[in-house]
């Protein structure tokens, strides 16, 4: 399937699907599907080679984490969220220590996955954010994980985390990019008391903080998407420090959400 035209299908019809190498089988509960071409993804990466079987499965290390990668000859896909039938083992983000596909993993595909019954997730934005295609649209998630608590993290879902509570570097930063996706821009006003009530919770010496002080030193009074470069290499680096963060929320609060929907679905008579 050509990524152009059915990126949006091809999520969906990848979401529940089951990747087999050797006596591991994980179940993919939701991906992120990104094309080849500069123009489809930003920061997109050939990591998952395409080889003679009908998908090729690697186990790539990038941006400091294993990822488990789909990938074809127009697109890439990677498993966001998922878990490890045979040991139960739920993996959320990006980061798979557990599961070591190669490419000769056996991939199931579900027959009814390009049916429109999974609900389209924003996909995750790492990089280059004065590039509107880094904004499209090309995730989904299996049903029963469709909400925001069984949700890997993300820049875009970070605020709602983050939106109890005292105001902190991080917390600043969170809304930033809450503001980036919801409103496609960015009031220096906003951004300046944010960082002034962070600054009165006695949070200085953040690096995260500094960074979105120096982002505001470059920023006009409104940002509007797409941003400066300027204000976009400054997004990058925010972004960077943030990924730590992410990670713990999903390693704590995201992981223990989706234990609990499993023994649910379990527990729930069939």
């Amino acid at each position: 399937m050509p990524f152009g035209s059915n990126g949006k299908s091809l999520a969906r019809t990848l979401a529940g699907l089951l990747i087999q190498s050797g006596d591991a089988v994980l179940l993919a509960l939701k991906v992120e599907v990104y094309g080849r071409l500069p123009s489809q993804d930003a920061h997109g990466q050939d990591v998952a080679l395409p080889g003679r079987n009908p998908f090729s499965v690697v186990n790539s290390r990038h941006d400091n984490a294993d990822k488990v990668m789909i990938g074809t000859l127009g697109w890439n896909a990677l498993v966001t969220l998922a878990v490890i039938l045979t040991n139960g083992k739920v993996v959320v983000g990006p980061h798979n220590p557990d599961f070591y596909p190669h490419r000769s993993s056996h991939v199931w595909v579900r027959k009814n996955g390009s049916e429109d019954s999974f609900n389209n997730l924003e996909r995750q934005t790492r990089s280059k954010f004065h590039v509107q295609s880094t904004f499209e649209t090309y995730a989904a998630a299996c049903v029963e994980f469709n909400f925001y608590k069984t949700m890997p993290a993300t820049l875009k879902t970070l605020w709602e985390y983050k939106i109890n509570g005292v105001w902190s570097g991080v917390k600043a930063a969170a809304f930033v990019f809450y503001q980036l996706y919801t409103n496609h821009k960015l009031v220096k006003t906003e951004v300046e008391r944010c960082v002034a009530d962070a600054f009165a919770h006695n949070d200085r010496g953040c690096e995260i903080l500094d960074a979105v002080n120096r982002m505001l030193a470059v920023m006009v009074d409104e940002e509007k998407v797409p941003v400066s470069k300027d204000v976009s290499k400054c997004l990058t680096e925010i972004a960077g420090r943030l990924q730590s963060e992410i990670s713990d929320v999903n390693r704590g609060k995201v992981t223990k959400a989706v234990e609990k929907r499993i023994r649910m679905i379990l527990e729930e008579p069939t």
